[in-house]
């Protein structure tokens, strides 16, 4: 399930239904700061795109992971701070078929 990614224990896992990218989207009531996210994938070569609503326009960020011999934990820093109303996270193996299943660790929000 989706909480298992938000626990803060790399430990719990949550996979998708033979869905490649996995897709997951938050709205915030009112704007969350964010500088970054800490992620931990699993050993495939990962493609993510990270999306975010502000109130001064949308930013999108994109980083490739290669292929590892386990889990791996990814940082990825934004360049500054961010009031954020929304945020899409898309993970991509692209090198898996549209029905692979998918899995991930952990997200943690930088604040």
């Amino acid at each position: 399930s989706i909480e298992r990614i938000f626990d803060a224990d790399a430990a719990t896992y949550m996979n998708t239904d033979k869905i490649n990218p996995l897709v997951i989207e938050v709205d915030y009531s009112k704007p969350a700061l964010m500088k970054g996210m800490t992620i931990v994938l699993g050993s495939e070569e990962e493609h993510l795109t990270i999306e975010l609503t502000t109130p001064d326009g949308n930013f999108i960020f994109k980083e490739e992971f290669q292929a590892s011999n386990g889990i791996k934990t990814v940082n990825l820093v934004f360049g500054k701070i961010y009031e954020v109303t929304n945020f899409r996270y898309i993970q991509q193996d692209p090198n898996a078929i549209p029905e692979a299943i998918m899995h991930l660790w952990e997200i943690s929000l930088d604040q």
